[in-house]
């Protein structure tokens, strides 16, 4: 019998070795059904369910190989891997902590260990992890470019290039240590590099480039041709970068913007836009080539000094304006519009958004109204606030028209205070005075320097935090300053 559960384990193992895993699976099933107590099959049937996408199913076959034999490192790492692959950051971090007290070398596990603790806000912890994990494997680039981006949301912008130069050394291939790497390099300016590196994000799975067969945009002239503009990423993306479909109208292209028809009502009346198409509702327009949108800057911004400042460049529509100026005018005082969360969908949201409670020395300062801009997640909080805000929400942007209320309430706001995300940019591309509260580090746009200039939107002030994670003192600040600003 012994010799049998051999023969069938090895043959689990060969199978799995030829990524045969719902094959091998049944192979390890039968290990166990004659050995239970055969924890190397209960860990190799787990990596089989997880290979096939099953990973919650892979979870009790860890478990049980750890409850067998509970030095076994192997099981220990892979169910933190389970968890992290599930989005449970706590059991992930808790089960590599174990893994790593039965081997404190295991490189891969300091560097997954530090991804979730890098994800959960814990950055000094991070980078000790990331930095234990090239003291076991000085070559393993994935924990340098972990570490650049460690680093780089600390604020240590020059020290995170050096950790994705290092490897990109290693891998010259690492898609991700160059898109991080052009971040980094757009966030200090140098433009010249950045877009190029900024290319590598089609390699990457959440970047998608657009099948089809009309040629690219590579910089050439323009003149008599129709060029297709696609819009990518999220909706402040769009806002920001639209404003070069006016440059290249001037440089005699024909500029027809493939964006969903729910922002057509936003960016109708943009200067440089001829047409306003939505390729999810049928076939496009014949074109002559294409560009994505944000690839425009690589060959029209080759420096901060070359950003198009013609704002504003977005106009609320003329009906929807007038009609929430009446509803405004209800209000007595200094009208500020806040917003205090992004898109939960971008990955490193918690380092950008705040709670609305943060925005209380704001309402300390006397003669201020605050007006709600949150929409969707976020604006939940609305019903527990210690303090006063007016909200239109349910009465906002419900026709399918996305920010189209939501411009035309700006339009007549005194001042609009918020967290990086599509508000800002929709403030700041209709030149509406702004300020915005910013993680010590900031998204790329924002540029690194404390007191440098915004390049992309003139009226937009830029308050940063000092230290990671106070945002306390950023609102103080602020209060301060608005404080002055209406004692005048």
């Amino acid at each position: 019998m012994k010799e049998q559960i051999e023969n069938l384990f090895q043959n689990g193992n060969g199978l799995a070795g030829q990524s045969r895993y719902a094959e091998a699976a049944n192979f390890y099933r039968e290990v166990i059904r004659f050995d239970p107590k055969h924890f190397q099959a209960q860990n190799n049937l787990a990596v089989m369910y997880a290979e096939l996408g099953r990973v919650q199913e892979a979870i009790p076959f860890y478990q049980q190989a750890i409850a067998i034999n509970p030095v076994f490192t192997d099981a220990c790492y892979n169910l933190a891997n389970a968890y992290k692959a599930l989005g449970d950051l706590g059991q992930a971090a808790y089960h590599y902590r174990s893994a790593l007290q039965l081997n404190p070398n295991l490189a891969s596990a300091h560097n997954n260990l530090a991804i979730c603790l890098m994800q959960t806000g814990e950055l000094t912890q991070a980078v000790e992890h990331f930095e234990l994990a090239l003291l076991a494997q000085p070559r393993l680039s994935l924990a340098h470019n972990g570490l650049g981006l460690a680093r780089s949301h600390l604020g240590q912008l020059d020290e995170a290039l050096v950790c994705y130069d290092r490897a990109l050394e290693i891998d010259p291939g690492l898609a991700e240590a160059h898109y991080n790497r052009a971040l980094a390099l757009l966030l200090k300016g140098d433009f010249a590099q950045g877009w190029d590196e900024y290319e590598w994000r089609w390699r990457l799975p959440e970047h998608r480039p657009r099948s089809t067969d009309i040629p690219k945009w590579e910089g050439q002239a323009l003149a008599g041709k129709s060029i297709l503009l696609h819009t990518e990423q999220g909706i402040g993306d769009t806002i920001q970068f639209i404003r070069f479909a006016n440059r290249l109208q001037d440089l005699g292209g024909r500029v027809l913007l493939d964006c969903r028809t729910s922002l057509h009502s936003l960016l109708r009346g943009c200067p440089g836009i001829d047409q306003l198409v939505d390729s999810d509702l049928g076939p496009l327009p014949l074109c002559d080539i294409h560009c994505p949108l944000m690839s425009v800057a690589k060959f029209l911004a080759p420096d901060a000094a070359s950003i198009p400042r013609d704002v504003p460049y977005i106009h609320p529509n003329a009906d929807i304006a007038k009609h929430w100026q009446q509803e405004l005018k209800r209000l007595n005082g200094y009208k500020i519009g806040i917003a205090w969360q992004g898109s939960a969908g971008y990955r490193w949201d918690q380092f950008r958004s705040v709670r609305l409670s943060q925005y209380e020395p704001i309402s300390r300062v006397s003669g201020v109204q605050l007006v709600s801009l949150q929409k969707g997640p976020g604006s939940e909080q609305l019903a527990d606030s210690p303090f006063r805000v007016f909200s239109l929400a349910e009465h906002v942007d419900n026709e399918g028209n996305t920010f189209a209320d939501t411009a035309a309430l700006i339009k007549h706001l005194d001042l609009v205070i918020c967290v990086d995300s599509a508000i800002g940019h929709l403030a700041g591309a209709m030149g509406v005075r702004t300020w915005i509260a910013l993680p010590i580090g900031c998204d790329w746009r924002w540029y690194s320097e404390p007191n440098a200039t915004n390049p992309w939107y003139p009226a937009t002030q830029l308050f940063r935090q000092c230290k990671f994670g106070d945002w306390e003192e950023v609102f103080l600040r602020m209060m301060r300053q608005l404080k002055s600003e209406l004692a005048v």
